[in-house]
């Protein structure tokens, strides 16, 4: 790993914090709630993911050379707002998209056209674009996986597995080799059980650190899971504390609690 990398929290941290613990399905219904019933626009969350992601790479690198990867959701949406914040903090940013701009709606639409008015360099990683996706990875201090989040059912196919095994090759780069960052989960991971859905393990990201926005994924506490969630931080993504306490699956031991 780079010099150029600062340390980090690991797990331990996390479970000295009296955490609060979620469940994919009760995380859904946080997110939910929070634009239904608070009336925070899911921009807005979106937005606060992408500050906050921005915030943790800030606190452990100088501004370098990026590849963002998105996929065609939300989780790649955050990924569209992050590249904005990294680019104005003064990083070289490569979005790295799984589909068009075409192909997209909603938010993550609407944070890829802004990238796209800005300028900001992007490819689609598709076979005869396969050599550009390469060499865009060449020399990257960081690669930010914003493939999948918990909505992913099945294993990660075509493009995207291909794109997931560049991830991971670069894992294995001589240095200085880049920090992987996973968005919410690493692409390919079950949320409950902190198990790939590919049982295998071939199609999931390996990151060196994953930023879990809104509340902590029960699956990320398994210790099978650090293989490829490594250190594991909660984003702050705006969402009422009093959500997060009445959908709370439990939390992680306070201190002092053994």
């Amino acid at each position: 790993m780079s010099d150029r990398q600062r340390s980090a929290h690991d797990l331990r941290s996390l479970e000295q914090a009296g955490q609060p613990v979620f469940t994919v399905a009760a995380m859904r219904v946080v997110d939910r709630l929070a634009v239904e019933r608070f009336g925070i626009p899911s921009i807005v969350l979106m937005e606060n993911a992408a500050r906050s992601i921005a915030a943790v790479v800030e606190a452990r690198l100088m501004p370098g050379a990026s590849v963002i990867c998105c996929g065609p959701g939300n989780n790649g949406g955050d990924g569209y707002a992050l590249a904005r914040h990294l680019h104005n903090a003064g990083w070289e940013v490569l979005i790295v998209a799984t589909t068009t701009l075409d192909e997209l709606s909603g938010d993550a639409c609407t944070n890829a056209k802004v990238a796209l008015r800005m300028g900001l360099p992007t490819t689609v990683a598709t076979p005869p674009n396969q050599v550009d996706v390469l060499q865009g990875f060449e020399g990257a201090d960081l690669i930010v996986d914003a493939l999948f989040g918990t909505g992913l059912s099945r294993p990660p196919a075509g493009s995207t597995a291909a794109l997931i095994d560049v991830i991971n090759s670069q894992r294995l780069r001589a240095n200085p080799r880049p920090l992987v960052l996973s968005v919410d989960l690493p692409s390919g991971l079950n949320g409950d059980t902190g198990r790939p859905i590919d049982v295998s393990g071939r199609t999931c990201v390996k990151a060196d650190l994953t930023v879990t926005l809104g509340g902590l994924k029960q699956g990320l506490l398994e210790v099978h899971a650090s293989e490829f969630a490594g250190t594991v931080i909660v984003g702050d993504i705006g969402v009422p504390r009093e959500l997060l306490e009445d959908h709370a699956s439990g939390s992680t031991k306070p201190p002092g609690s053994g």
